[in-house]
């Protein structure tokens, strides 16, 4: 117990000053982390490394496998234990910006559901300005559950398509909008595909804008804010960012709390989310899976 006081202290000397989810730059992980797995009944050292070999382990879904389809059974009954230590590593609840004057806003491409939600969070925080938008999007088809749920699904074919319809719905046509547009899939070795992930639409934005290292802030929606971040924050690093100064920032809201007044027919959908609490835990163990991996890969 004295030592995971000691890494709690440690911990949050290093955390207030960067903004680290779950490792600091030390290496240190965060306490939450072990109070949550031994919550969780899993015996780990309580070291990153270890932690991470466990939930890698235990908490990733089936590689074919997309979100809204994931399922966790084993860890149900111990949900409302966990939360207390989700809440502590940023993964539920609405993370609010903590700087108002950037220059990119950066928006994830995802459900409609989802992208309906950002932008409508985003439009809810006072005195933010920013200069321009980056939506990084895929050119995925979209599906009956959860993007059916939007009355915007009739009218549009594609997660970028949607989020076109969703900037103007809500923005000034004044405002410079940069949509990454990959293809659904990326070619692969001896004819296989995969899904175009995040990394993908980022390292496209980076490829074709050549941003420079001025303050952008992330938006998604949690529990997967922190893993987006950490996935943007790797590949910026390799550009030669946050050299000196921290330009990235993060925010959205949360499924289980918005955190803002958001549209009923979002609401309606989150709700529909939180009636299945299989995937609702099997969604956020899979999310901090891969956070505390990528988080721990760009040290």
């Amino acid at each position: 117990m004295l030592k995971i006081a000691a890494l709690f202290i440690l911990f949050l000397g290093q955390n207030a000053l960067w903004g680290w989810t779950m490792v600091n730059p030390s290496g240190e992980i965060n306490p939450a982390a072990v109070r949550m797995m031994e919550a969780l009944g899993i015996a780990v050292e309580p070291t990153a490394k270890s932690i991470n070999a466990a939930m890698q382990d235990r908490f990733l879904r089936e590689s074919c496998q997309k979100t809204h389809e994931i399922r966790s059974f084993n860890f149900k009954d111990k949900w409302e234990k966990i939360l207390p230590y989700l809440r502590e590593m940023s993964f539920v609840g609405a993370i609010f910006p903590d700087c108002k004057e950037i220059n990119t806003l950066i928006f994830c491409g995802s459900s409609i559901p989802s992208m309906r939600a950002q932008i409508e969070f985003i439009r809810q925080i006072p005195n933010l300005k920013f200069n321009k938008i980056v939506f990084l999007t895929a050119h995925r088809i979209l599906e009956k559950f959860p993007d059916g749920l939007d009355p915007l699904f009739s009218m549009v074919r594609t997660e970028h398509d949607a989020a076109v319809k969703l900037i103007e719905e809500y923005f000034s046509k004044d405002i410079s909008v940069y949509f990454s547009n990959n293809p659904e899939f990326v070619e692969m070795a001896e004819g296989n595909r995969r899904p175009s992930n995040r990394a993908d639409t980022v390292e496209k934005w980076l490829n074709e804008q050549n941003p420079d290292s001025k303050a952008c802030l992330l938006v998604s929606v949690n529990p997967f804010i922190n893993y987006q971040y950490e996935t943007v924050v790797g590949l910026l690093k390799k550009r030669g960012w946050f050299l000196g100064e921290k330009n990235l920032f993060k925010c959205g809201p949360c499924i289980l709390e918005s955190g803002v007044h958001l549209s009923p027919i979002v609401n309606k959908i989150f709700k529909l989310y939180l009636s299945n609490l299989e995937l609702v835990v099997g969604a956020t163990l899979d999310t901090i899976a891969h956070c505390l991996f990528t988080e721990i890969s760009n040290f």
